[in-house]
């Protein structure tokens, strides 16, 4: 235990350190892709060719290859057990934008395979070390999305009829309810009405998705399930409602997923209030209650907040992929993974018969180019028979960061905590870079 502590020190350092030399945002000059063609991505100038397509609509295509590059390296404890090991992430994407509305997305992670990435082991409890690679060519995305009315604008000259129409089709990356209801990676079509305005209201989107593959229901991440699901929000004068259902049906179990939340500011309050019901014909039905309040504290621009929940039964999300961590992972950075390595959420995500929250605060310095987050959180079981199965869990975690040039990024992050009379502690640093 004690080497972890030394490393966090020395993260810390190497992180304190690095910010020193950050720059002002007004000198960081703009980042150039891999790749661009058609145009500079964010540049300025006179805007290249345009295409006249046979429908009306006018297109100006223009390619970028972009992607992120994450290294990092961990030392944690669990229990009497030690793990120390280095993991890397690339994220490699190419965007074909045809104009402002149509646009052809392919996307690859090529380092990392249903939740293991490649890695350097130095200790482990299973006494794997060494090198491992998990290298592949698979595609983690691939979609074309548009406008019906934007690619045959003929239709609609005077823009008076209800062609605003927007679709997406292909595999697509979905997240609703701020990934609680659904965080997934699917195959699936999909079709927005945007710009309804019912009576008293501002707008309401309407969106219906069909995914025939891909939907994950299960730690053993089987995604061969399919899901239907209406999702819609509407601006309200104080607020904005957010009601979602989904039903999903694959080879081994069918359910009901649905959620209604508000999120409003309430004098200085930024405040989110969420209910959300599972249902499925292989498990107990579960309900979800989840509140959460932020603020700048008066004379900063930091950021402080509170998130509380209840969830009763076993509440599971309609699809979730297994590198997003459980259904409670929005509650805070200590039920985050950090999606990359087995460095673990310090406080388990899981929704089954628990209750429990975070407060945090966020300092922003140097104009936002360096940040340093605490946070307290805890859980612990609502059902007195599940005591032994869902332990009370108690943690402090800590997370600094700070922008190198316009390219890089320093992460430390930390943590202290005490899970059934033990104490676990653990600590990474990794340096990302924007490609």
């Amino acid at each position: 235990m004690k080497y972890v502590f030394l490393f966090l020190i020395s993260c810390i350092g190497l992180a304190w350190a690095s910010g020193d030399g950050a720059k002002d945002a007004s000198q960081v000059e703009r980042p150039k892709p891999l790749i661009e063609w058609g145009g500079d991505f964010l540049g300025t100038g006179e805007l290249p060719a345009l295409w006249l397509l046979p429908t009306g609509a006018v297109w100006s295509p223009q390619f970028v290859l972009f992607g992120t590059v994450r290294t990092s390296w961990s030392a944690f404890s669990l229990g009497e057990d030690e793990v120390q090991e280095g993991n890397i992430r690339l994220d490699l994407n190419a965007n074909l934008q045809l104009s402002g509305t149509e646009r052809l997305v392919v996307g690859f992670r090529h380092f990392d395979q249903d939740g293991r990435f490649s890695r350097y082991v130095v200790e482990d409890p299973a006494g794997e070390t060494g090198g491992r690679s998990e290298f592949n060519t698979d595609i983690r995305s691939l979609f074309f999305e548009g406008d019906l009315g934007e690619i045959f604008p003929a239709l609609n000259n005077n823009d008076q009829k209800a062609w605003d129409l927007g679709f997406a089709v292909g595999r697509l990356p979905l997240q609703f309810q701020d990934g609680m209801l659904l965080d997934d990676t699917v195959d699936a079509i999909g079709l927005t009405r945007n710009t309804l305005l019912p009576r008293g209201t501002s707008n309401l989107r309407m969106t219906a998705i069909w995914a025939w593959d891909g939907v994950t229901r299960n730690a053993a991440l089987e995604d061969d399930g399919g899901m239907f699901g209406i999702f819609s929000a509407v601006d309200l004068r104080r607020t904005t409602l957010e009601l979602d259902l989904a039903y999903v049906d694959d080879e081994n179990e069918k359910g009901f997923a649905s959620a209604l939340s508000a999120k409003q500011r309430q004098g200085y309050l930024n405040t989110t209030y969420r209910l959300m019901l599972t249902s499925n014909d292989q498990s107990e039905d579960g309900l979800l209650v989840f509140t959460g309040f932020s603020w700048a504290p008066k004379g900063t621009h930091d950021h402080m907040y509170v998130n509380g929940f209840g969830a009763f039964g076993q509440v599971a999300s309609a699809s979730r992929s297994g590198d997003t961590g459980g259904v409670l992972t929005p509650v805070g950075v200590s039920f985050s993974g950090t999606g990359l390595g087995r460095y673990p959420a310090v406080i388990s995500a899981s929704g089954n018969d628990t209750a429990g929250g975070a407060i945090g605060y966020q300092r922003f310095m140097t104009a936002g180019r360096q940040q340093l987050l605490f946070e307290l959180a805890g859980r612990f079981a609502t059902d007195h028979k599940l005591r032994n199965e869902a332990r009370e869990q108690w943690a402090m975690t800590a997370r600094y960061q700070s922008a190198l040039a316009s390219r890089y990024v320093v992460r430390v992050d930390g943590f202290l905590r005490r899970l059934d009379g033990l104490v676990d502690v653990g600590a990474r640093c990794e340096l990302l870079i924007q490609l």
